[in-house]
């Protein structure tokens, strides 16, 4: 019921619907690798979640898009889970749709168990906003897990 309500604001929030790479409106850059764990029991909620691995000292960030009401503050949520010995930094944040940033936020993750980081923003004058966690590589071995993203209005 929750990941159904999430699915009208953001395409695929717990990556259910990708097979091998990324898909349903959602994209990464390319510094890293980003792939899906499926038909495990190793996501959070569901049968998938996807895996970022930064390359050392490179920005590996994955994002979608979701319609926004303008100036109106939101919560971006992620449940992320680190690997043993995560040495990587991981921020959240949120671009308009030229690319700019309206915030970030560096966020701490546990290694090991899965971990809700959040992050509020204004929308502004926008009616779209890009939504986003990067993870800077420290040393190419790292990983970390994503499942079941959540955008929703504060009300």
């Amino acid at each position: 019921e929750e990941e159904m309500a999430q699915m009208r604001t953001i395409s695929d929030p717990g990556f259910e619907r990708s097979t091998n790479q990324l898909a349903n409106g959602w994209t990464t850059n390319e510094n890293g690798q980003v792939s899906i764990e499926w038909m495990r029991q190793t996501a959070r909620t569901g049968l998938c979640n996807a895996v970022v691995r930064a390359k050392e000292g490179a920005d590996v960030e994955v994002y979608t898009s979701a319609s926004v009401d303008a100036n109106t503050n939101y919560t971006l949520s992620f449940w992320v889970k680190a690997s043993d010995d995560f040495a990587s930094s991981v921020s959240l944040v949120v671009r308009n749709s030229s690319g700019d940033a309206l915030r970030t936020s560096a966020v701490s993750v546990t290694q090991g168990e899965w971990t809700q980081v959040t992050m509020t923003v204004n929308s502004g004058n926008n009616s779209s906003l890009r939504l986003g966690i990067i993870v800077t590589g420290a040393n190419g071995t790292d990983t970390l897990k994503l499942d079941d993203v959540a955008f929703q209005k504060i009300i």
